[in-house]
């Protein structure tokens, strides 16, 4: 009697091993290690074709396809009305936008992606408060190429790139209310 009861328990620790093995949980939830690595080399792959869609969206001002490629995590708290009030003025012309430098993170879940923006100011399509500072008759100060840094993320699958702070929060690092251009 006892016998067969121990064989009806071989199953049941041969699963429980094999869960402890795999890094399942019995909530069901992720491995207790974290998410799997990426391999360096396909995550950079991946990002470099993402990376010249967004290129390419960006230079001809394509704002949903651009508010598409914003980490979805953002884009629940940055709705597309305000995510075109800030970006989708056309105040900044992008003629090309060129990666220069990739920094993976962690894993190589997340990324700083260094580029290289020509980019040209819309005079017409600034304020007034921000023109008063600029020359309009030296066009050294309206188109220039200018290098800055994106953060990068993988989620569900995709890259996608992450919002300035200062337009996830709608104020800058003072605490105060961000204007848009």
């Amino acid at each position: 009697m006892a016998s067969k009861g121990l064989l009806f328990h071989i199953p049941a620790i041969g699963l429980l091993i094999a869960a402890l093995v795999y890094g399942v949980t019995l909530h069901g939830s992720r491995p207790a290690s974290g998410p799997v690595e990426l391999d360096r080399e396909e995550a950079e792959e991946d990002l470099r074709e993402r990376f010249e869609e967004f290129a390419e969206v960006r230079s001809t001002e394509d704002w949903q396809a651009m508010y598409e490629l914003v980490d979805p995590v953002e884009r629940e708290k940055v709705d597309l009305g305000s995510f075109l009030n800030f970006y989708g003025r056309g105040v900044l012309r992008a003629h090309s936008t060129e990666l220069v430098e990739i920094e993976f993170g962690e894993g190589n879940r997340s990324a700083m992606v260094k580029v290289a923006t020509d980019g040209e100011l819309v005079i017409e399509k600034l304020p007034p408060q921000y023109r008063s500072n600029l020359r309009v008759d030296d066009p050294a100060q309206l188109r220039g190429v200018q290098q800055h840094t994106i953060p990068w993320v993988w989620r569900q699958g995709e890259w996608y790139y992450r919002l300035d702070p200062e337009i996830v929060t709608g104020r800058d690092p003072t605490g105060k209310p961000v204007e848009s251009l």
